[in-house]
């Protein structure tokens, strides 16, 4: 049975070798984990127990809010660092108990009926015990290369400023993935893009979505339309400028489409 610690900005504590690190779940009292467990038999814990002590995961795996005390202390408690969420989601587990506990956290009353939801495990129980599932919003996000050259689009969102990422947005009703990846380039950086081909998919449950990867290309290199003006800045970049750019956080999508670009081209002859 173990535990994470996730704070409200989304970071959770990873050890000295940058594993997530996950604690006992009597490191906190029972009420605050008991809604997200369906069975969990707390055996009496032996004469070496600690709290704080790491420990192998194991089912049930949970994860609780950090308070601003736990988020001060449990550093020096447990020897670990905060790290963001964002590089850690291909780690077992880490993206699920996140995905639950923002469940927990935001879904509180019947959509339909508006009385209140009962949490149980991984689902909830609104009017007449309906089981209400927890909603994933599908966004899409993708590497734009230009025609013919060693470049890939990046851009710095106003509302993140510090790095450069790939282009992403969340899906419009009747839209299909490919139409609207296309879409989010053209409104933000005034691109078209085409040939339009998935590549993979992660788990994105700090905003409840599910990011779904492409690549594409494009034969504009300037603009052909105006942008909607949520990037602060858009540029083209080569393997050199790549690794002079802060970059969005390893582990993530958008990184890993990135840097499996740059591992290919280098692979690859200089193009003209």
């Amino acid at each position: 049975m173990s535990l994470l610690f996730v704070t409200p900005d989304y970071r959770i504590l990873v050890d000295a070798q940058d594993q997530p690190l996950w604690l006992p779940l009597e490191a906190v009292d029972e009420q605050r984990y008991a809604a997200a467990i369906v069975y969990a038999p707390l055996a009496d814990a032996p004469e070496h127990f600690h709290p704080h002590a790491s420990v192998g995961p194991s089912f049930p795996y949970v994860a609780v809010r950090a308070t601003d005390t736990e988020i001060e202390e449990l550093p020096h408690l447990t020897t670990g660092t905060w790290r963001s969420a964002r590089g850690y989601l291909d780690h077992p587990n880490v993206a699920s108990v996140i995905a639950k506990l923002r469940f927990r956290e935001n879904e509180r009353f019947d959509p339909q009926y508006g009385s209140p939801l009962h949490h149980f495990g991984s689902l909830a129980f609104g009017h007449d015990q309906r089981m209400i599932y927890p909603r994933i919003d599908p966004s899409v996000i993708g590497l734009v290369e230009l025609y013919g050259h060693n470049r890939i689009l990046l851009g710095r969102n106003r509302l993140r400023p510090d790095y450069f990422s790939l282009i992403a947005g969340y899906v419009n009703p009747g839209e299909t993935l490919e139409a609207a990846f296309a879409r989010e380039v053209l409104e933000e950086t005034g691109r078209r893009a085409d040939n339009i081909t998935y590549v993979r998919s992660q788990p994105w449950p700090m905003s409840g979505s599910l990011m779904i990867g492409f690549t594409a290309s494009t034969t504009d290199e300037d603009p052909v339309s105006t942008t909607d003006g949520e990037l602060e800045e858009i540029v083209w970049a080569g393997p050199e400028q790549i690794r002079q750019l802060p970059l969005a956080a390893p582990g993530s999508i958008a990184r890993q489409l990135i840097d499996d670009w740059a591992k290919r081209t280098n692979d690859q002859p200089q193009r003209p």
